[in-house]
């Protein structure tokens, strides 16, 4: 998968946003919140992920290389403009904006893809979570913190705060506002995948008809 690339950026910073793009051709937003609600919820032991274990490996491996992605964006400084928005002068983002912020899966309407993790700053620069996310842990700890998280959502004991004093409410805060920015960044900067265009969010045709581009079907609420 290849995304629209800077000269200016560094191989590292090409490849992060091509991880970017996969990820998001794997998952919607909605559905990838969904499931992460799900496995933080397991992992804090108090409920079942009801989800296969292949997938909550896969599901975390995944969320493992976007963390990676961000964090090698943030540390390579190679920012693309076109993902940073100006706010108005109220300093609240105009969401009938759709396409500052929805996606293209067919099925999903704005509801799905309004950030609910999101400081107005933050969905204005995509890249201050990046920062938030380097500046967190270290890459060795991240990969602690997923391999915990992972390994909890199977035990019927609870994610405890553990040696490096992480909670899971935290954690969860944290990779949700990865995913969201992330999905901005998708959004607005990232226009092509395999060298055909990337499918973009498209203004109803009519009156109650939902905005969509894709061939992806939305299946969580």
């Amino acid at each position: 998968m290849t995304t629209a690339l800077t000269r200016r950026e560094t191989a590292a910073a090409q490849d992060a946003y091509t991880a970017i793009a996969n990820f998001f051709s794997c998952y919607g937003l909605a559905a990838a919140r969904h499931d992460l609600r799900k496995l933080a919820k397991a992992a804090a032991g108090t409920r079942s992920t009801r989800i296969s274990p292949a997938n909550v490996i896969w599901y975390f491996e995944n969320v493992e290389t976007l963390q990676k992605a961000a964090c090698t964006i943030h540390q390579s400084g190679f920012q693309r403009q076109a993902a940073i928005l100006t706010l108005p002068g109220d300093g609240i983002p105009d969401l009938r904006q759709f396409a500052h912020y929805c996606g293209w899966q067919r099925g999903y309407t704005p509801w799905h893809f309004l950030p609910r993790f999101l400081g107005p700053k933050e969905f204005a620069n995509p890249y201050w979570v990046f920062r938030k996310l380097a500046t967190y842990a270290t890459e060795e700890k991240w990969s602690r913190i997923f391999r915990e998280l992972r390994d909890y959502a199977f035990f019927d004991t609870g994610f405890a705060e553990y040696d490096g004093g992480e909670n899971i409410l935290e954690i969860f805060l944290l990779l949700n506002k990865l995913l969201e920015a992330a999905h901005l960044v998708e959004v607005r900067v990232i226009t092509e995948v395999d060298g055909q265009p990337l499918p973009k969010w498209k203004e109803p045709a009519a009156a109650g008809q939902p905005g969509m581009a894709g061939t992806h079907e939305n299946t969580t609420p």
